[in-house]
Order: C-alpha cells, then sequence, then structure tokens
C-alpha cells in the first residue's frame, strides 16, 4: 500500500516589505494596532528590521520591514486588509522617499522558520576558580619573576657600568669588506705610474 503524501506545513511566517525607512518599530506597532502585537492571540512572534534614510542623493535608502509569525492561517487575510488600508506615516516623513515604489506588501517569508528563544546553559560556567591553568596564571600575577638586567635596553650600558657592544656578523663583514677595499686601492694606484702612462 502506498503511504499517504506528507501534509507540508502551513506557512504563517509574513513579511511586510516596502515601510518607510524612517519608520521606527514603536511607530509600527503603533499603526499596526493592538490586535496583531506579539502576544495577543494572532501574533506569537515578531522581528523588525529598521530600515535606513539615505543623505547621499547617489545612494537610495534602504526601506524598512516587518516579520510577524501568525497563529492561524485564517489571519492571513486579516492582515493583508490591515496593511492595505493603513497609511504608514513616520515622524521623519520617509514615507514620501523614492525608494518606496508602491505601498507596504505582505509576503510570505522566505524561510518559514522562527529562531529559538532558548537559551543554552554552559556547563563550565563558574568554575574557572577550580582551574589549575587559572590558578598558576594568577600566582604568576602575584609572584613576578625577576628577569636578569645584564644590559640596559635604552643606553645600552651593562650592569657593571661599561657600554656594550653587540654587532652582527652581517655588520662585521662589512666592516671587514670596507677596511680591505681601502688596503687595496691605496697599494694599487699610485699616482706616479699613472701619470707616466699618460703624460
Amino acid at each position: 500500500m502506498p503511504s499517504a503524501p506528507a501534509v507540508p506545513p502551513s506557512r504563517l511566517k509574513l513579511v511586510i516589505r516596502r515601510l518607510p525607512p524612517g519608520l521606527i518599530e514603536e511607530e509600527f506597532k503603533d499603526i499596526l494596532g493592538e490586535e496583531w502585537q506579539n502576544g495577543n492571540g494572532k501574533v506569537d512572534w515578531t522581528s523588525y528590521k529598521p530600515g535606513k534614510v539615505s543623505r547621499d542623493p547617489s545612494k537610495p535608502s534602504r526601506p524598512s520591514r516587518a516579520y510577524l509569525n501568525l497563529t492561524k492561517q485564517e489571519h492571513i487575510n486579516a492582515l493583508l486588509d490591515n496593511v492595505r488600508n493603513t497609511k504608514f506615516h513616520d515622524a521623519k516623513s520617509s514615507f514620501k522617499d523614492a525608494v518606496l515604489l508602491g505601498p507596504p506588501s505582505v509576503e510570505f517569508a522566505p524561510y518559514s522558520k522562527i529562531p529559538h528563544t532558548k537559551v543554552r546553559k554552559d556547563a563550565r560556567q563558574g568554575t574557572i576558580d577550580q582551574d589549575p591553568e587559572f590558578i598558576e596564571f594568577l600566582e604568576s600575577l602575584t609572584n613576578p619573576v625577576a628577569k636578569p638586567s645584564t644590559v640596559d635596553q635604552r643606553t645600552g650600558v651593562g650592569a657593571n657600568g661599561k657600554e656594550k657592544v653587540t654587532t652582527t656578523p652581517l655588520i662585521q663583514y662589512l666592516k671587514d669588506k670596507k677596511a680591505n677595499k681601502g688596503k687595496e686601492t691605496a697599494v694599487t694606484t699610485p699616482k706616479s705610474t699613472k701619470q707616466a702612462k699618460y703624460g
């Protein structure tokens, strides 16, 4: 016997798009009405994403949008009618913005799940005082290890008062090369031989 096809879950999460960019969440809730507030029987979850009013003429404003998760399928048409018949005017008068190509629209949300509000507990929370590595770290802070200071980094003077000079092998090689080059040029180019040749 073939099994019955699975009934797809009803889509209850809706998004209201093309809201004025300057409309804040409190204004949206006041305009939409008390019956569409979270926990009043028709809606069990809401999320409001505020828009952005652009001051730059080359960048368009970003409209606001609101997500609502309805409790029953029958409430969808009532919400559609409510949004169609409502004027969403905000205090910043951004309802006249050119980015709003039409009135607000209600659509099914592309992702129908709602986020969980369950808070995960960390099993290790409050146990740092018993951690041996943390205790060792605290002890190292309270009992700092004394480092022997043989050379003062800023002045180059050692602990006995004499100046300590350190050179790298590359610097020593360059010094030797320069010293040898000076000796070679003094030996190979006497003035008398040059003058005798061309003179």
